[in-house]
């Protein structure tokens, strides 16, 4: 009996070892790098995997190990990081950074808002585009014709789309060749940007 006794403490023991240096391996990967609060702009690219944000972070020194990042996110269920331009420091906790990853897009010095009335049309969006940036309005005008290739691809992807509430009519009916039909273009132009709900 003493022999079984001494084998289950022993057992028990390693078994509390186990664990006790698993909690403090993990505990350690959740810490800052290092206390430099110097700010990295780091870029997540869109559609960008748990796995390859991981590697992105790692290889800017941010966080300590990009396969425990993903560990950490999969024990805690976490899949809503999102892509953007971040500035994070090594001074940052893994838990800090997940954080801001979920918020989303904390820093672009090149982003400005700016609200469009509701129904609008692209004459009156130009003029607000070109109050509020160093757009001119004819830039925005040329920008937005239908001779420029890739706004028509993009003018007729959006038509299409599932992600805007666009009538089934002109989901249908929008090719590149009626769309420059300037019926069609009229008719679609308060409805291309209504907002989101």
């Amino acid at each position: 009996m003493a022999k079984y006794r001494k084998i289950g403490v022993i057992i028990t023991l390693i078994i509390l070892f186990l664990v006790v240096s698993l909690f403090l391996v993990y505990q350690s990967f959740l810490r800052p790098v290092s206390h430099d609060k110097t700010l990295k702009e780091i870029v997540i690219p869109a559609k960008t995997t748990s796995k390859g944000i991981g590697e992105i972070l790692i290889t800017n020194k941010v966080i300590k190990n990009d396969k425990f990042f993903v560990m950490y996110l999969k024990i805690n269920h976490i899949n809503d990081l999102k892509a953007g331009t971040y500035q994070i420091s090594e001074s940052m906790s893994l838990k800090e950074i997940v954080k801001l990853l979920q918020k989303g897009n904390s820093y672009n010095d090149q982003t400005i808002k700016i609200t469009f009335k509701e129904g609008i049309n692209f004459r009156e969006l130009a003029r607000v585009i070109e109050n509020n940036t160093n757009n001119t309005y004819d830039e925005v005008l040329n920008f937005g014709s239908l001779e420029n290739k890739d706004y028509l691809n993009s003018l007729i992807e959006l038509i299409n789309s599932s992600e805007y509430n666009i009538p089934i009519e002109y989901k249908i009916s929008v090719t590149k060749e009626n769309l420059k039909q300037s019926e069609k273009l009229i008719d679609a132009e308060g409805v291309i940007f209504e907002s989101k709900e």
